[in-house]
């Protein structure tokens, strides 16, 4: 019986022995994480504890949705990995982490090069108590980021342990016995809300030393809130220390509230608080750019409130607007009235400086005397240094109106240039008045002829200033001139001298004609003044009498003819005709959309063509060719420059154009000591040479080049200049292209001078 049942198990383990491999279940994936002290794997990643927690292995995720992680007899660790990857958790809603058992473990534990990022818009608490047991640890790097807000109380060990902390826009406070983050750099930035703090003696808030090689110990703080307190300083860098904007308040109850051994920097407008029994300081340099600083200590002894192996600098192009400080005796001391820097004199000191800027003036037209400029209200001479703001300036000068107006200055440029240009003062037309009311009551028809005082009453110009007054006298000496030289009629009629009347036709059209009187008598020369309207020519003057007899004219030149009057009345008539306009160059016609540029171009002696009555207007232009164009749409100015170009031969016909654009930095040539000048020029190369002279000064720019199909293809180098030139309609592009690596014709530079210059 014990034989056959034998045989009949041994037949049924064969049996299932020889079933296929797939009709046994598999074993499930670990994926190496526990959470709560339960091991995730892949059949309970996507629901665990209730659906809260949940893994993705492809993205190493780690959601976390209104859990809460509180099984002390579970597991020594919240969250426990060694992936060997990042561990990304994601955080919605509330969730929690706590480790109640004195003998229990971290809150989030991860090998020692494993990394950890925390993100979303949730909230984890996680709570601590065990001895030398860390909120968060490992030995790489901590981000907590987005909108994400953690909160640690780690009562026997650190807060945050980590290589490289870095909380990026996040809400972090973290609370730890020995600190609330030690690592080797420590990186807050972009808004973040940071509260760090050590709650045993002798410790810091953030304690950031170097490693073993001895790299890191670097601090850096940038436009984020920051709010540490501990013991020993708050915030301890065994490197740098940077803060760029934002707030930071730091209190020591036993030392300086920051200390850092290698260099201090403060700038970007930041506001730092602190409040230390100690000074805050380092042992490398300390330097302030824009900055608001609150230091206090509570030592009885005289000692600073900043402390350094020099007092603080304050930064190039930066100055002091506010300073006060208070000595060992609690005595106030306005810093600036008293004319000093020297911080390390005071217990305290709260003082803020401002980035400033340097602004000249240049004051036109030249020739001006006696000119006094005035910002806010104090005489400026040469240079003065301002606050990015608006001031109210006040310019005078002889024989000019005094200026009133304000300047802004803006922090989009080192250098600052205002240019004020005054107005003179009108000239005095009390002579000219007196002489038209003179003319004005005299009876016309008394005199043989009164065509000359009219004439010289129409020519009186107004508007002219005091240093053209001259002129102005020149006017009413010819009024009264005019009055002089009047000849009365004889009375009764019997006129042996009889004059007759000179008529100029009403439907003249296309430009003007005048007689030099109204009246004439018989043997008398009449001048006539022809002046055709712009872009027509006379064609045709006529004077005939009172038959029809058409008089002998002679030409004087400048518009002027002359007849013998007759013993009639005579009629002036004159018709004009169009210009045809003709091309200086035989291959640019008047209708390409170059010919008004290259036209003025030739006029302002800015190119003469290229020989035989040419232009060349689809040649490429070469670097020589256009800074040439660009020198002397100048004005050709003489500059002593130390030129060091072998490919730049003295007497060429470029070299004083490639002198001055290098003084005046709108090129440093193709390599230290070569031009390139028959190299030819692309359109973006050109329009960045022109933008550098042109607009020299920094200006705000919209971004204009998007808007082209190939705007991917404009260097780096030439955006601000390509932008700044479609902004002023400079380039316009060809549909929808901008062509910036295409070789710049010579039609296309004088467009982009002329489209800049025309008006200047």
């Amino acid at each position: 019986m014990k034989k056959k049942l034998f045989a009949i198990l041994l037949g049924i383990v064969m049996v299932v022995g020889l079933l296929p491999v797939t009709a046994l279940a598999a074993d499930p994936t670990d994926y190496g994480i526990w959470v709560d002290g339960v091991q995730v794997t892949s059949e309970n990643k996507d629901n665990l504890f209730s659906g809260t927690v949940s893994y993705d292995p492809t993205t190493h995720t780690l959601s976390l949705n209104n859990a809460t992680l509180n099984n002390d007899a579970m597991s020594d660790y919240g969250i426990k990995t060694n992936i060997p990857s990042t561990l990304k958790i994601r955080l919605n809603g509330t969730n929690s982490i706590t480790r109640t058992d004195p003998g229990g473990g971290m809150g989030i534990d991860l090998n020692y090069s494993n990394s950890v990022e925390i993100t979303g818009d949730g909230t984890l608490v996680i709570n601590v108590i065990g001895k030398n047991y860390d909120g968060i640890s490992t030995g790489a790097d901590v981000k907590i980021s987005d909108k994400a807000r953690v909160i640690i109380n780690s009562k026997g060990g650190l807060g945050i342990a980590g290589r490289m902390v870095e909380i990026d826009g996040a809400t972090v406070d973290s609370t730890g016995l020995y600190a609330g983050i030690d690592a080797h750099w420590l990186k807050i930035i972009n808004g973040a809300d940071v509260t760090l703090k050590a709650t045993q003696d002798g410790r810091n808030g953030a304690y950031i030393w170097k490693d073993q090689e001895g790299n890191g110990g670097d601090i850096e703080l940038a436009a984020s809130k920051v709010k540490a307190t501990s013991y020993y300083p708050a915030l301890f860098a065994a490197g740098n220390l940077t803060v760029n904007g934002g707030e930071v308040s730091c209190t020591s109850t036993a030392d300086g509230a920051i200390w850092a051994k290698g260099n201090i920097l403060i700038k970007g407008g930041a506001k730092v608080t602190t409040d230390g029994k100690y000074p805050m300081g380092g042992n490398g340099s300390f330097t302030v750019e824009e900055a608001e600083i609150d230091a206090k200590n509570t030592n009885e002894n005289n000692i600073p409130a900043i402390f350094d192996e020099s007092v603080p600098v304050i930064a190039d192009g930066y100055h002091l607007n506010y300073a006060k400080a208070v000595d060992s005796e609690g005595t106030k001391i306005d810093l600036l009235s008293s004319g000093t820097q020297y911080f390390a004199l005071y217990k305290n000191v709260h003082f803020i400086t401002k980035a400033v800027y340097p602004v000249s003036f240049v004051v036109t037209p030249d020739g001006l005397t006696n000119v006094v400029v005035k910002v806010n209200g104090q005489e400026v001479t040469g240079s003065v240094s301002l606050e990015a703001g608006t001031y109210p300036v006040e310019v005078t000068a002889d024989n000019c109106k005094a200026y009133t107006g304000n300047i802004t200055i803006t922090a989009d440029a080192a250098t600052h240039t205002q240019t004020i240009a005054m107005t003179y003062l009108p000239a005095d037309y009390t002579k000219v008045d007196e002489a038209i009311a003179k003319a004005n009551a005299l009876k016309k028809d008394d005199y043989k002829d009164f065509s000359g005082v009219e004439t010289a009453v129409k020519a009186v110009v107004r508007g002219k200033n005091i240093t053209e007054q001259s002129e102005v006298d020149k006017m009413a000496k010819a009024i009264e001139d005019a009055i002089n030289a009047l000849v009365r009629r004889s009375s009764g009629g019997d006129d042996s001298d009889p004059t007759y009347a000179i008529e100029v036709g009403k439907d003249i059209r296309n430009g003007t004609v005048t007689a030099n009187r109204r009246y004439a008598e018989r043997g008398d020369t009449v001048t006539i003044t022809v002046k055709p309207d712009d872009g027509f020519k006379l064609d045709d003057l006529t004077v005939t009498d009172k038959n029809g007899n058409e008089l002998k004219l002679t030409d004087k030149g400048n518009g002027k003819y002359t007849f013998t009057m007759p013993a009639s009345k005579v009629e002036i008539k004159a018709t004009f005709v169009k210009e045809v306009e003709t091309s200086p160059f035989s291959d640019v016609s008047t209708s390409a959309y170059y010919y008004e540029a290259v036209k003025w171009a030739q006029e302002k002696g800015i190119t003469g063509g290229i020989g035989n009555g040419l232009f060349g207007p689809n040649q490429p232009c070469t670097r020589a060719q256009i800074v040439t164009f660009l020198w002397r749409a100048a004005g050709s100015p003489v500059v002593n420059y130390a030129m060091n170009m072998s490919d730049v031969p003295e007497g060429s016909y470029y070299a004083e154009a490639v002198r001055w654009a290098l003084s005046e930095d709108i090129t440093t040539g193709t390599t230290e000591n070569t031009f390139s000048p028959d190299s030819e020029c692309t359109r973006a190369q050109a329009v960045a040479f022109l933008f550098r002279y042109a607009a020299s000064e920094a200006v705000t720019l919209q971004e204009l080049v998007s808007g082209f199909s190939d705007a991917d293809s404009v260097p780096g180098y030439a955006l601000p200049a390509m932008n700044w030139a479609l902004a002023e309609e400079i380039v316009q592009g060809n549909g929808s292209k901008l062509m910036p690596n295409d070789s710049c014709t010579r039609a296309q530079i004088v467009t982009f001078l002329f489209r800049a210059y025309q008006d200047k």
